[in-house]
């Protein structure tokens, strides 16, 4: 058999053999980072870039004393409102869960939907227990 023809096959193995591997480490890497944010749960807040309220929202959910709170076992998802993707998901949830209202900041937290922050149906203190009870249930 001609030497370039040996080269040849070599090569193609070790082609196959490197394709093989690749995509069995993708796959493995796709699968465990799938598990490891289905184990978490999520928090989500529809927000508008030019809304107050949410970027207070956000802060408070971001601050210390929540990230030491859901100590790293909820995730807090955000979802801009003002793009078409995040409209569209935000009008489907709230559907969803038949909610009329669709002011902003709108935080879910587990089953509960919460519309606005800082006033006097939404405040930190109330936040913190629904946080609490969510983190605190099905574990």
């Amino acid at each position: 058999m001609n030497i370039k023809i040996k080269i040849v096959i070599v090569l193609s193995l070790l082609l196959s053999i490197s394709s093989v591997l690749y995509i069995t480490h993708k796959n493995t890497t796709v699968q465990e980072q799938t598990q490891e944010s289905t184990n978490l749960k999520t928090i989500d807040i529809y927000y508008l870039p030019t809304c107050t309220y949410c970027h207070k929202a956000m802060d408070f959910l971001d601050g210390e004393e929540m990230s030491t709170m859901m100590g790293g076992t909820v995730k807090v998802n955000k979802i801009d409102i003002s793009s078409l993707s995040g409209s569209k998901l935000f009008k489907q949830n709230l559907a969803s869960r038949d909610i009329k209202a669709k002011g902003v900041p709108t935080i879910i937290i587990g089953d509960e939907v919460m519309v606005g922050f800082d006033d006097k149906d939404f405040t930190r203190e109330e936040c913190r227990k629904k946080i609490k009870k969510f983190i605190d249930s099905e574990k």
